[in-house]
């Protein structure tokens, strides 16, 4: 059956709601301004722009970095890398030379920063098999000690109310020092009698529940292997007119100590079921909190990720890089696959994946993004051109459209995406057909010109420099045939200075046929 075919064409906007691939890609009503593809693109409020590439900036660490931490106290800032049991200064970068401390027996530290009354600001570092680590700002050393507990047991550390927490291996017991100092006599505090399924203390946090700074309203929170979280209101654990109680809830089975992100005043935690506000664990039931979960819209490649890196917790985390509204979870790489992160949009909720990344950690430092590899560096991200010297490719694909006459077939005849890009840039779309989700290879490596300035090259007054000086709004020619369609737009990357490309939209130019029967 067959009748006069009609041309038509589809609008699809840029997808600022990000990755979503949690429902029926039959049901149009719930995909507006979302992709079932989003690599190497990053969803802000109002369109969507590639990511930027990775450099080298501390090398010849020889071990892999598995801990990057950032200090600051006025106008000292620090970055250090853990590796190989050496703590590295690699606040400039280059070679990574002398170690600034020797001898840990582990690299995966967790850490936090106090501030005393003295007026010094101290980081601390622990393992679970060293010697509690101080940086005072000039050096590291393991004074003052820290009595009561075998301070090489300690796996976890955070600050509440200025006063010290500490998780303890294996066990259910936390230990806390006195208000303002990062040494002396450690006091227990037992949470057998709280945490009723077992397992061991795994990692605690403050929780500002009514705004997004400290005060009095912060809660301390003890998390546990097996996902039981208990809330404490007050300062002091020993002192029951100041401490009590608020609840137990139940959350699912936390991935690794690396897991809570402070969001506004809420405490989100990384789960095997996805990143779970606590405000949602304390009124709901553990069943009905994935359908709460941050994560919602990536469920199946969460699970998924989760499901491929057994015995792997310990490898993820989750950093929250406040400048660019971004949060970035650490995903533990696989060998023979890509390399991936999942990541956000905190100001939006919008997910999308980075991809080629094979990152071991991450942290801020100067409100730039770092992350250490398996080889023994420190890379910046988001910033150049290329990946360490090599093109990357970028993809974003829109949810299969029936263009309101789902039982008809159409070809597709013709796309044009509209761009703005400070680079020179060959956009490539192609198109899917009846819901069969295979992106197509990438574009080959492109000739991207640089026509902005380059820093330290240009001449002032005479080059001209970066920014969306290009548009693009050019017609290309596609092949598609199906009841359904989806464009897949793909930009590989090879650039000398970092890329500014953003999408808007991509028109869609199709004929409609009759009913194939």
């Amino acid at each position: 059956m067959s009748a006069k075919a009609r041309s038509r064409t589809d609008t699809y906007i840029a997808p600022t709601r990000g990755l979503y691939v949690g429902e029926n890609v039959a049901d149009q009503k719930e995909w507006k301004a979302r992709a079932i593809v989003l690599d190497n693109w990053f969803p802000e409020q109002d369109d969507i722009r590639i990511r930027r590439g990775s450099q080298d900036y501390a090398t010849d660490i020889d071990d892999p970095v598995e801990t990057l931490v950032s200090y600051l106290s006025g106008g000292n800032e620090k970055l250090f890398a853990v590796a190989g049991g050496d703590v590295f200064d690699v606040s400039a970068s280059g070679a990574a030379g002398s170690p600034a401390f020797t001898g840990l027996t582990a690299s995966r530290c967790q850490t936090a920063t106090i501030t005393t009354s003295g007026g010094t600001t101290f980081l601390m570092l622990v393992n679970g098999a060293d010697d509690r680590l101080l940086f005072d700002g000039a050096s590291w050393s393991t004074s003052p000690a820290i009595t009561g507990v075998d301070s090489d047991t300690l796996t976890d550390v955070w600050v509440h109310r200025n006063r010290v927490f500490f998780a303890q291996a294996d066990s259910l017991q936390a230990f806390y020092l006195p208000v303002d100092s990062v040494g002396g006599a450690a006091a227990a505090f037992n949470l057998g009698g709280v945490f009723q399924r077992g397992g061991a203390l795994l990692a605690g946090s403050t929780w500002s529940t009514e705004d997004s700074g400290e005060g009095l309203d912060d809660k301390c929170v003890f998390l546990s292997t097996l996902g039981e979280v208990a809330v404490y209101s007050g300062g002091n654990p020993g002192d029951a007119n100041s401490w009590s109680l608020q609840g137990v809830y139940q959350i699912g089975r936390p991935l690794g100590r690396r897991c809570f992100m402070k969001a506004g005043g809420d405490l989100v935690v990384m789960t095997e079921d996805g990143m779970i506000p606590l405000s949602q664990a304390i009124t709901l039931a553990e069943e009905a909190l994935a359908e709460k979960a941050v994560t919602r819209p990536i469920a199946p490649l969460w699970k998924e990720a989760v499901q491929d890196r057994p015995d792997r917790d310990d490898e993820w985390q989750v950093t929250l890089w406040k400048r660019e509204s971004m949060a970035i979870i650490t995903v533990p790489s696989l060998d023979g696959a890509s390399a991936i992160q999942f990541t956000a949009n905190v100001v939006t909720g919008a997910w999308c994946r980075y991809v080629g990344w094979r990152a071991t950690c991450f942290e801020v430092y100067q409100n730039r993004l770092f992350f250490g590899t398996a080889d023994g560096q420190v890379v910046e991200a988001e910033v150049g051109g290329t990946d360490q010297g090599l093109a990357y490719s970028c993809a974003v694909a829109w949810p299969f459209s029936a263009s309101r006459d789902a039982a008809s077939f159409k070809v597709a005849h013709a796309a044009r995406p509209v761009m703005q890009a400070s680079i020179s840039i060959a956009p490539d779309v192609q198109v899917m057909a009846d819901y069969l989700t295979d992106v197509p290879q990438p574009p080959g490596s492109p000739s991207n010109s640089d026509d902005g300035a380059v820093w330290g090259v240009a001449i002032w007054g005479v080059d001209v420099w970066g920014g969306l000086s290009k548009r693009y709004a050019e017609w290309q020619s596609v092949e598609g045939i199906g009841s359904a369609l989806a464009p897949v737009l793909q930009v590989t990357i090879e650039a000398q200075t970092t890329p500014e490309v953003r999408l808007s939209r991509l028109d869609l130019l199709s004929e409609s046929g009759g009913v194939l029967v």
